[in-house]
């Protein structure tokens, strides 16, 4: 992997880990009791992303781990 390379697995995982904690510190709570989030997510939706969320970042930071 070349360096811009890694820079650029370092970004997309910052990206979806901001994602995660916007999901879980705002989205999941006001779902919880609301019903929905303010940007409209049902509890699911949110439960969802979430879990595809970690699936990518558990991909990701592999990948990182293997190169480091």
């Amino acid at each position: 992997m070349t360096d811009d390379e890694y820079d650029a697995l370092i970004t997309k995982l910052g990206k979806l880990n901001d994602e995660r904690q916007q999901l879980e510190d705002y989205d999941y709570p006001s779902a919880m009791a609301k019903g929905y989030s303010g940007r409209g997510l049902s509890l699911q939706e949110i439960k969802d992303k979430l879990a595809a969320l970690n699936d990518q970042i558990s991909q990701l930071e592999a990948k990182r781990d293997s190169q480091e």
